[in-house]
């Protein structure tokens, strides 16, 4: 597990959003209806997370993601997001998803990613 990116804030955005997986599993019958039965291993909790970055720590989280993790490829160390004042978690980048970047005033970088819990 990666140190979160140092000089880099810890805090999300208020529009960070997360799911719970279910634990079962749903399949259509013949007849139409729903047969469940309980999953055989549970689904990461996944996080859609958002920050706002004064431009220098932009930079730095930019080039952390690149280097120390690797493109996405390695797992991180974050406050838990779902807990006020969380201990130190492990998050990875979902696979097939990449931070987005935009510009919403001047010295702003609005960076918008997705995470699941390890």
């Amino acid at each position: 597990m990666i140190a979160w990116a140092d000089g880099v804030r810890q805090k999300v955005l208020r529009e960070t959003t997360w799911t719970t997986p279910l634990g079962v599993i749903a399949d259509e019958t013949r007849c139409g209806r729903k047969k469940t039965r309980p999953a055989l291993s549970l689904q990461p909790t996944k996080f859609n997370v958002s920050m706002q970055l004064p431009y220098s720590e932009y930079v730095i989280f930019k080039n952390w993601f690149r280097t120390s993790l690797r493109m996405g490829a390695l797992s991180f160390g974050f406050p838990e997001i779902d807990v006020i004042n969380g201990d130190i978690v492990e998050y990875r980048f979902v696979a097939g998803t990449e931070p987005q970047y935009s510009n919403p005033s001047g010295n702003i970088v609005k960076v918008t990613m997705e995470w699941e819990e390890v």
